[in-house]
């Protein structure tokens, strides 16, 4: 039994939870084991049905820094909400139950979060990946790039010291990354989530009004996060190809709205765009051929925003992807769809190919596509084809 003082905690974890119990105990092991003491561990079960619950039960009974509360499905925005609520720390951090932390992660936040007297700090990520390999952290993350240049490395390129905003805009439309953050507590007790139903990508706009709202945020420039990457199989909302993926469109059209409510697009004009750009061009790409044309619609009503804007000077966006955009204004469906990153008069060949015939393999994923006729597993299965049959 562990025994610890119920003074106010330094830092209150939060942990949203539902049907995870493949990777729970290692992402608990990982809070419980932290070099900071002084935690407060609130462990948020949003109506699992697998053995989540007797997992939470257990590690509350032998540890009085847990709190354990059971809730009916109300998804994961509403599952934040309630473990905030109750959490009594000076700090918050979040924690996703499938991923795990370093042992002193929060040791190091918490240093620079009351050192700099900050309202945010923010460390970087690493990406795991059980059927590949796992990538040390920032590159990967940023996904902001221009012709393959990364343009933002977190751990190379974030201000010293505390800053606002506008003084690295490039943090905006940088990964949302909630997790990798500790908020003081008076400070996210005023942005709450919305839930919009599911996993929908809720913390894009959150951490738009984090960022908006903070006077004082600070980097700890050290990978402290894994954040796990195991696609379909693990349900990661980043993975959907579906109908869901569409909701990205509508978060980004929340962080507009947030931007421009504190006065901050002047400022973050070009790297929201971006980052928009970078992420909905991304789900366009997988999302499955039935929904392509419901969600050019929704990017479309986004983007004719930026078409008003005769102060966007594209200081980011490359020449192809400044063509996509393009696209996407005209609603120009079969170029956006067969050729989504021509770049030149070639570039048709590839996917007629690919359509003709396609064998790769990679892992436990692959694809065997003859003449229209394809059978595939894991990420190639959203190919065009006649007749496609995926396996599980």
């Amino acid at each position: 039994m562990i025994v610890e003082s119920r003074d106010i905690p330094k830092v209150s974890i939060v942990v949203p939870i539902y049907n995870v119990e493949k990777y729970l105990c290692q992402c608990l092991d990982s809070i419980v084991g932290q070099t900071l003491r002084s935690i407060e561990i609130v462990l948020v079960d949003d109506g699992s049905t697998d053995s989540c619950v007797k997992i939470i039960d257990e590690y509350a009974a032998q540890d009085n820094r847990i709190v354990a509360i059971h809730q009916t499905k109300g998804g994961v925005g509403n599952a934040y909400n309630n473990g905030i609520a109750h959490a009594t720390g000076k700090y918050i951090g979040l924690v996703e139950s499938d991923d795990w932390i370093e042992p002193d992660m929060f040791e190091l936040l918490h240093e620079a979060a009351e050192k700099n007297r900050a309202d945010v700090a923010k460390a970087a990520v690493y990406i795991y990946n059980s059927g590949g390999t796992g990538v040390n952290g920032t590159d990967a993350l940023a996904v902001l790039w221009s012709d393959e240049t990364v343009l933002f490395d977190l751990t190379r390129d974030a201000p010293k010291g505390v800053f606002k905003i506008e003084d690295c805009p490039l943090l905006h439309p940088y990964h949302a990354s909630i997790w990798s953050y500790l908020y003081r507590a008076d400070f996210v007790r005023q942005i709450p989530f919305v839930e919009s139903g599911g996993a929908s990508y809720q913390d894009a706009p959150f951490i738009s009004e984090v960022l908006c709202r903070a006077k004082r945020i600070v980097i700890v420039p050290k990978p402290l996060y894994h954040w796990r990457q195991e696609g379909c199989s693990q349900g990661n909302s980043s993975s959907f190809t579906d109908q869901r993926a569409i909701a990205i469109v509508d978060r980004a059209t929340e962080q507009l709205k947030i931007i421009k409510k504190y006065g901050k697009y002047e400022a973050l004009r070009e790297e929201y765009w971006l980052g928009v750009t970078v992420c909905c061009g991304g789900f366009f790409q997988r999302i499955t051929w039935k929904y392509k044309s419901e969600m050019l619609s929704k990017m479309c009503k986004l983007f004719l925003e930026l078409k008003k804007d005769d102060k966007f000077r594209y200081k980011y966006i490359s020449q192809s992807q400044r063509k996509w955009i393009e696209h996407v204004l005209e609603k120009t469906y079969t170029t956006l769809v067969c050729f989504p990153n021509q770049k030149s008069v070639f570039a048709w060949l590839k996917p007629v190919r690919k359509f003709l015939i396609d064998i790769h393999i990679h892992g436990k994923n692959f694809i065997f596509q003859v003449l229209g006729l394809q059978i595939s597993r894991g990420k190639y299965t959203n190919r065009p084809a006649f007749f496609a049959w995926k396996m599980r």
